[in-house]
């Protein structure tokens, strides 16, 4: 259904004062991840219907992860409380009696400086918690570890760079945000702070050098979206207001437009019901933050969903979503939602079927092609867009629970795109970072996988790099 006029979203004002941590129990979400412990060691606006494709093996390119494919293939706790520098006290967030304004800190890090992170959510012994990470170098197609792990205190769900590539962000499943301060001769934990008690996968960057998108997935009264700044000595500043949401899946800003973007989820079945899972957003400037109303909405799956993103392509003109549900029909599809500007409007235009296990969707640099991910079926599939129809691509395998990816441009010697999925190895080889080389921002080409060692330790979760690439 398009909407002419757009409508405001509830936005929850607070105090930060008055935000202590919450008791409330978590929204009942089922995570598919499983782990061998031997093998791995570890609804449209219109009325017309969507293209269908059913057959997610016909005319497709199949290759190994770690395989040089001949040529070009075509791919076808709280919101924060009392923050003192190097102290985490609930209540409001002083750094020397002020809050340094936000301002242009350092010039950008050079982009010849390639980065890389990661979380290791699983330590040694079965169902105890990893709570570290591993930020890397990215050279000659290898990672090399910069500085030893940092231990964070809680097991990292997500990971983002600044855009001005001097801070690292690591974001827990209950919401606690450590600042790492990347300046130095090596990583630094610099100061942390705890969000609202919920369940958290998602920390972007957001319009500003140093402001980030938070969302919190929950199912309770202070589930949604959140907003945040970095101050130039590492601590934080959080908005006293936020945009409610339940259940949100993806988020993701526009690229070709400012103060827009597009949020994945808010279906709730149960009370108080809400049907629709795919909203396009505007914001307007509030005190300094993003106050959020709807330009036009699409109910596009009638069941239940689970993914971890949506992609939104460089062009803004599509968007993909996927269903990894095992508990619904809809569970293996993969949509493809067409964006009509003038006036604002969503489409479903094609649905492929069939790919068990899908948990995201990304855009290639070009728009043209797009990467999901498949877990159990350690694979990931691309699809590719001629004259505005969209088919079935390359597809490559042996990308052991592949789920999380971020993608890295090097600038040095040569420019190289390449896309990074941590991975463990489906015949019981350790854990790794697949590397794809995005060729000509459409094509890809398998290149060998990136060891990180055997053992329950070293299974990697979720990856940030850096230079950044908006998909």
């Amino acid at each position: 259904m398009m909407i002419k006029t757009p409508v405001s979203y509830r936005t929850k004002k607070t105090s930060l004062n008055s935000l202590l941590p919450l008791n409330s129990p978590l929204a009942l979400r089922v995570s598919i991840l499983l782990i061998s412990t031997f093998t791995f060691l570890y609804g449209c606006n219109d009325t017309a219907e969507p293209t269908k494709v059913t057959d997610s093996t016909s005319d497709m390119m199949t290759s190994q992860a770690g395989e040089q494919v001949a040529g070009e293939q075509v791919a076808g706790e709280q919101v924060a409380g009392e923050q003192v520098a190097g102290e985490q006290v609930a209540g409001e967030q002083v750094a020397g009696e002020q809050v340094i304004e936000t301002t242009v800190c350092e010039s950008p890090r050079s982009q010849d400086d390639a980065l890389v992170t990661l979380s290791f959510p699983y330590a040694e012994m079965i169902g105890e918690e990893g709570q570290s990470i591993q930020v890397y170098r990215f050279e000659n197609e290898q990672l090399l570890p910069w500085g030893e792990r940092l231990e964070l205190g809680a097991k990292t769900s997500a990971l983002t760079f600044s855009k001005d590539g001097w801070w690292l962000l690591a974001l827990s499943e209950r919401g606690k945000l450590t600042s790492i301060d990347l300046r130095g001769e090596l990583p630094t934990i610099v100061s942390s702070i705890d969000l609202v008690l919920g369940d958290y996968s998602i920390i972007q960057p957001a319009d500003e050098a140093r402001k980030f998108d938070v969302i919190n997935s929950n199912s309770d009264e202070f589930s949604g979206l959140y907003s945040l700044r970095l101050n130039c000595d590492g601590t934080f500043e959080l908005a006293d207001s936020y945009f409610y949401l339940r259940l949100i899946q993806g988020f993701q800003r526009a690229q070709s437009v400012e103060k827009q973007a597009f949020v994945f989820g808010g279906q709730a079945l149960f009370e108080p019901i809400d049907l629709i899972d795919l909203r396009w957003m505007s914001a307007s400037e509030q005190d300094g933050y993003d106050e959020w109303s709807e330009l036009a909405h699409l109910d596009v799956y009638e069941d239940y969903i689970d993914a971890i993103n949506l992609g939104v392509s460089p062009q803004d003109d599509w968007l993909t979503v996927v269903n990894g549900s095992p508990f619904t029909e809809e569970g293996g599809q993969v949509r493809f939602i067409e964006i009509q500007q003038d006036p604002p409007q969503l489409n479903e235009r094609f649905l492929f079927e069939g790919y068990t296990d899908v948990r995201g969707a990304w855009f290639l640099e070009g728009g043209n092609t797009v990467m999901i991910t498949q877990l159990e079926v350690n694979a990931v599939q691309f699809f590719v867009k001629n004259q505005n129809e969209w088919t079935v691509g390359q597809r490559v395998e042996g990308i052991g629970l592949a789920n999380q990816s971020a993608f890295l441009a090097t600038h040095s010697e040569e420019n190289r795109v390449y896309a990074l999925i941590p991975s463990v190895s489906p015949s019981g080889g350790g854990s790794g970072v697949s590397l794809l080389n995005i060729l000509d921002g459409e094509s890809v080409m398998s290149l060998p996988t990136i060891s990180l060692g055997e053992g329950f330790i070293n299974i990697p979760k979720a990856i940030a790099a850096w230079p950044l690439i908006e998909n």
